[in-house]
């Protein structure tokens, strides 16, 4: 179990996390210390988890039957790493990110764009997407464009380096297999 540090409970409740609760890793492992929080906080957390968790498996899932049809269009046998970048640049049908994590990339500073050329295309249409959205609708708030471009914004192509594509497209595969 992690405790965050006193001197950045201040800093995290700012940002909306409460104390004792931590996301640790990629894999999206939650911890919770629970008598640090009230029911209503522990049920938010949990539900804001259940949503990432949710929207990652859409995206998987989409991303596989997007593979799917380009095999299945391919005429000729093809290479498995030509397949997998042709999904990439499939246009989904969103961006698979939390409200938070948008209004999150928004706020970020050009220092602080990741260095994986996938995440940083990601914030790069997400800020593009968010200044279009401002110059048309100046009186829109950070939030109101973060919920307009996860409901009415199609994304461009699938946000996620090849060898991520690959891991989706073979883990997707088993779980089909051994259903």
């Amino acid at each position: 179990m992690h405790k965050i540090p006193p001197e950045s409970q201040k800093d995290n409740a700012e940002r909306g996390s409460f104390q004792g609760v931590r996301l640790l890793g990629i894999s999206g492992v939650a911890t919770q210390n629970t008598e640090s929080c009230n029911p209503r906080q522990r049920r938010d957390f949990f539900k804001k988890v259940k949503g990432m968790l949710e929207s990652k498996q859409h995206r998987n899932a989409e991303f596989y039957r997007i593979c799917k049809q380009i095999i299945s269009k391919s005429k000729t046998p093809a290479n498995m790493h030509q397949i997998i970048k042709c999904a990439i640049y499939t246009p989904a049908t969103s961006f698979f990110l939390s409200e938070t994590r948008i209004a999150r990339i928004i706020r970020a500073s050009q220092e602080e764009c990741p260095k994986s050329d996938a995440k940083a295309a990601l914030f790069n249409m997400i800020k593009h997407l968010y200044f279009e959205e401002k110059m048309t609708h100046p009186q829109m708030s950070a939030e109101a464009i973060a919920k307009n471009i996860i409901f009415y914004k199609q994304a461009p192509r699938f946000y996620i380096s090849q060898s991520t594509a690959l891991n989706i497209f073979y883990n997707e595969l088993n779980k089909r297999k051994n259903k």
